[in-house]
């Protein structure tokens, strides 16, 4: 890759006659040269930058191997946090760079915002750089230091290299800091006009960005939930299309980082990318053909299926040391043998899952869905509300599943079968995914409003289901290792047990929070909204 060469053809050198000449009668003593070797670490999703931070790991040697937390907007001009390395090898979650275990609670700041940040996530190396400083005394007639001048070189590097050799690096950005010494208001003033004379860039706040987008780098490209534009005259059909299409991509991205197994964050949001295309194709309705409409749920429905045992003790996994709470301490060897099995078991879907990611079969299926969506919007059989305006749809949409939602909720009381909580939990679920899609269509103090009011809901609904879900498949590993050690069937038994009992816990608190989501309040916001959209049109 050829690298912009920002400023100048050659590196700036202070010391030629004729920078020397701007700056009289001002002098120049070099004072300090120093080069870092720095690898930009952050998540697929770039969760640190997003939150205004870039974790930086000196490996330039010795002492200096470190990571380093910086405020991206106050690189070099601000301090950061740093947490020595431990060895060569740097880390690859947050809770290797700590030396701690993901479930210890962080020591220090600097965990603090890399364990909220990142969480789950691996750490990847985004881009791999060089900082060249050169700092100069800035001399007075009377040979006083009356301020510094840094000149700061960032270089792209693609190994490790000694200052000899980077000489001949492009240069992507090169900018002064001019740093004041207390005392010296007046020369620092002089100075600083004679620096702007010269026409040499001066420091940013936004130095590092600028640095990355030079060098072809673009941070936070990666977006697990797509925002795609929608205009107020766009028809349905073709806003369906740009989503599906957003979302298809999504799913694509994360095809790498689960056959390499980084994290389990990326078949996270490959399944959820699937599962709200399916949505978007089942609320959506009549946009295409029902012949369309019915082969692209069953593809994708197909596709998700394929990773649900995979997704399935993931969370398993994650919740091992919770499970190992709920059980009394004479059932923790059980529980002990029990995710020993569970890691086997994992070991072994996870090979069935690449090799399925890896297939002609699959691939041929990923074609033939793209080729669908990708192509001219006639080979896609139009419905009856296909060319509708959004906005009619979209309010007709989220009203109807409103409402549908404030009848179910209704009737919910201590007596009600807990199947009809799950269909409440999914209807919530739909509204939610309708909020999301259609969000640019209201003004984002409103839409933010009504996705909060349904969030507590949806959480305590959530956490229901999955309650319920683990101690199915509790039940369903009892029947099919019956043959197993005792203790570990024990251990299984008393895990459904507590599951059980935090379930009725979670069951118990629907009707309050049902009550606070289908407030007065709430139902006015909802009517505002689509009356509001109605009135447009």
């Amino acid at each position: 890759m050829v690298f912009e060469r920002v400023w100048m053809a050659d590196s700036i050198d202070l010391e030629q006659p004729e920078w020397v000449d701007v700056l009289s009668p001002f002098s120049l003593q070099l004072e300090h040269k120093e080069q870092s070797r720095y690898q930009l670490l952050d998540t697929f999703d770039w969760a640190l930058w997003q939150q205004g931070r870039a974790l930086l790991y000196n490996h330039s040697g010795g002492k200096k191997r470190a990571y380093e937390l910086w405020n991206r907007n106050e690189f070099l001009s601000g301090s950061a946090f740093t947490q020595q390395a431990s060895g060569r090898k740097r880390g690859r979650f947050w809770w290797d760079i700590s030396a701690q275990q993901p479930v210890t609670e962080p020591q220090n700041e600097f965990e603090q915002l890399l364990k909220k940040a990142c969480k789950l996530r691996v750490l990847l190396e985004m881009h791999h750089f060089e900082q060249f400083s050169v700092r100069y005394a800035v001399k007075n007639s009377d040979l006083k230091s009356v301020a510094w001048i840094e000149l700061v070189t960032l270089r792209h590097s693609s190994g490790e290299m000694t200052l000899a050799e980077e000489e001949g690096a492009p240069v992507v950005r090169q900018v002064l800091r001019v740093l004041p010494v207390r005392g010296y208001d007046l020369e620092l003033k002089k100075l600083q006009k004679r620096v702007q004379k010269m026409g040499l860039p001066l420091y940013t706040d936004h130095l590092l960005e600028e640095y990355l987008l030079a060098s072809g780098v673009t941070p936070a490209r990666y977006q697990s939930k797509p925002s795609i534009v929608i205009n107020t005259e766009d028809v349905a059909r073709d806003v369906v299309l740009r989503y599906l299409r957003a979302l298809l991509n999504v799913s694509r991205e994360n095809e790498h980082g689960i056959v390499e197994d980084l994290d389990i964050e990326f078949l996270h949001d490959y399944r959820v990318s699937l599962r709200r295309i399916r949505s978007i194709l089942s609320l959506v309705r009549k946009v295409f053909s029902p012949e369309e409409t019915r082969w692209l749920k069953q593809q994708f429905a197909a596709i998700a299926k394929r990773t649900n045992q995979l997704r399935d003790l993931d969370v398993y996994l994650l919740e091992q040391e919770n499970y190992r709470a709920l059980v009394p301490p004479v059932l923790a060897d059980g529980v002990d043998t029990l995710f020993a099995s569970l890691v086997l078991e994992r070991k072994r879907e996870l090979r069935r899952v690449r090799r399925w990611l890896r297939s002609a079969d699959y691939d041929s299926t990923m074609k033939a869905i793209q080729l669908r969506l990708e192509g001219e919007a006639e080979k896609l059989g139009a419905g009856l509300q296909a060319d509708k305006a959004v906005l009619s749809v979209a309010t007709k949409e989220i009203s109807k599943k409103f409402h549908k939602i404030g009848k179910l909720g209704m009737a919910i009381d201590a007596s009600t079968p807990d199947q009809e909580v799950h269909d409440l939990r999914i209807e919530c679920k739909k509204l939610r995914y309708l909020l999301d899609f259609f969000g640019n269509l209201f003004p984002k103090k409103m839409q933010r409003s009504a996705v909060s009011t349904l969030k507590r809901l949806q959480d305590n609904l959530g956490k229901f289901n999955d309650l319920s879900v683990q101690q199915e498949s509790l039940q369903a590993f009892l029947l099919n290792h019956q043959q197993d050690q005792v203790s570990m069937l024990a251990a299984v038994g008393g895990l459904i047990g507590a599951l059980n009992l935090e379930q009725k816990q979670e069951r118990a608190k629907v009707t309050e929070t049902f009550s606070e989501f289908y407030s007065a309040q709430t139902r006015q916001l909802y009517a505002e909204m689509v009356r509001e959209k109605e009135d447009v049109q």
